[in-house]
C-alpha cells in the first residue's frame, strides 16, 4: 500500500467528501409521504363536524368549516398529524406546498409540537401552490408531532410536498465551519501537488 503522500489527488479529493458526509445526514426529509402520494404515515383525531382531512392522490384537502375547525375540541379540530423523530436541542426546518383553492375564510395553522410554525389566515387564492418554509424550529422531546389544522369554509385547500429537516445543533454532529473548510481544501490541494511531485521524482 503507498504512503498517503503518494496517494491520487483523486483519493484524497475523495476522503475530502467523506468530511463533509455528516451535514448531508442532515438533508434527510424526516416526514414520511410528505407528498401524499399514498395514505400511509398521516392521522387525524376529527371525530365530527365536517369534511375532515383526507389525503392520497399527491395531497391531503380539507373542507371543514368554522372557528371550531382550529380552537375546537379534540373531536372537532379538523388535524393532519405526525410524529416524527427528532434530537432534543436540534434547530429544525420546516417546509410546505399550500393552496387554499376556494375563497375566504380559511385558515392553515402548523405546529412543530407546542410551538406554532406558521398561522395562515384568510390566504389570498393565487392559482396555484405557494411554498412557505419556517427555519429555527427547535426539538424539545426525541418525538414531535408536526400537526396542520385546516379551515377552509367555501371549498376544500390543498396542502403537499411537506418537509421537516435537521439543521443540527448541540445533539447533532458538528459540522465543519466555512473556514476550516477552506483550509482543508487547500490543504489537501498541496499534498496532492506534493504526491504528484514525489511520483514524477
Amino acid at each position: 500500500m503507498k504512503p498517503w503522500f503518494q496517494l491520487p489527488l483523486t483519493a484524497l479529493g475523495l476522503a475530502f467528501l467523506g468530511l463533509l458526509a455528516p451535514s448531508a445526514l442532515h438533508a434527510t426529509n424526516l416526514v414520511s409521504n410528505g407528498n401524499f402520494s399514498g395514505t400511509a404515515s398521516w392521522s387525524t383525531t376529527q371525530t365530527n363536524g365536517d369534511d375532515p382531512w383526507t389525503w392520497g392522490l399527491g395531497y391531503a384537502s380539507a373542507g371543514c368549516v368554522g372557528a371550531n375547525c382550529i380552537t375546537g375540541t379534540v373531536g372537532q379540530i379538523s388535524d393532519l398529524n405526525q410524529d416524527l423523530t427528532t434530537n432534543v436541542g436540534d434547530s429544525y426546518t420546516l417546509s410546505f406546498e399550500f393552496y387554499p383553492n376556494d375563497g375566504t375564510p380559511n385558515e392553515l395553522k402548523v405546529l412543530f409540537g407546542s410551538t406554532v410554525a406558521d398561522d395562515l389566515v384568510n390566504t389570498a387564492n393565487t392559482g396555484s401552490y405557494v411554498t412557505y418554509t419556517v427555519s429555527g424550529l427547535i426539538a424539545s422531546s426525541t418525538s414531535t408531532e408536526l400537526r396542520f389544522l385546516g379551515r377552509q369554509d367555501p371549498g376544500f385547500d390543498r396542502l403537499t410536498d411537506v418537509s421537516v429537516v435537521d439543521g443540527g445543533g448541540p445533539v447533532g454532529p458538528a459540522v465543519p465551519e466555512p473556514n476550516g473548510l477552506y483550509l482543508l481544501g487547500t490543504g489537501l490541494a498541496a499534498l496532492g501537488g506534493l504526491a504528484r511531485r514525489k511520483v514524477l521524482a
